[in-house]
């Protein structure tokens, strides 16, 4: 229980951080691993490389050439496992990449590929 009312309280305050100071309630480690980015556009699915530049506990952030719109959802495939979650945000790059704040679905979290169930058939 204490960690629930934390955290609620920690993501309420974070906003009276000092300008500069990190404003995240989990601390982001950075990372360099290729991934695929597949994105539900409304329509279709599109997808590309990319490469997940920094992780958290509830969130990672990927540069791809893909444009996402806030609250699309979004899978993403690496070496070690996938994460399903949700753009939260999408800043173009002056390289014409994009980077992706990428909140992690709780419900999937990050799932390793070798504990997935496999498909007969």
């Amino acid at each position: 229980m204490a960690d629930s009312g934390s955290f609620g309280t920690s993501r309420a305050l974070r906003h009276l951080a000092p300008v500069g100071a990190e404003r995240r309630a989990y601390p982001r480690r950075p990372v360099s691993e290729p991934c695929i980015v597949t994105i539900f556009s409304g329509t279709a699915f599109v997808r590309a490389k990319g490469t997940v530049q920094d992780v958290s506990t509830f969130g990672l952030r990927v540069k791809t050439t893909l444009r996402a719109a806030a609250g699309s959802r979004i899978k993403i495939l690496m070496d070690r496992g996938m994460v399903i979650g949700d753009v939260r945000h999408c800043t173009a790059s002056a390289d014409h990449t994009f980077e992706l704040g990428v909140s992690i679905d709780p419900r999937y979290g990050f799932a390793r590929l070798s504990e997935l169930p496999t498909l007969q058939g």
